[in-house]
């Protein structure tokens, strides 16, 4: 049976260029939420990737947007 793993990544933006990603008074920023799929002899891969804003909750952000 396969093993998956979900890796949360916040990534800082500029918020001079990133108007649409401020989620503090000074910063920007995205959540990249990655789901990994490991399988037998080393062999993985990912399986499904969202990118929300960071001001928005993380809590099953993967099942919210389709799976």
């Amino acid at each position: 049976m396969p093993l998956k793993i979900i890796e949360i990544s916040t990534l800082q933006l500029n918020l001079t260029n990133h108007k649409w990603a401020k989620f503090r008074k000074t910063k920007a920023g995205v959540n990249l939420h990655l789901r990994l799929v490991f399988m037998e002899k080393g062999v993985s891969y990912p399986e499904k990737a969202v990118i929300i804003t960071a001001k928005e909750h993380n809590c099953g952000q993967l099942e919210n947007h389709g799976g």
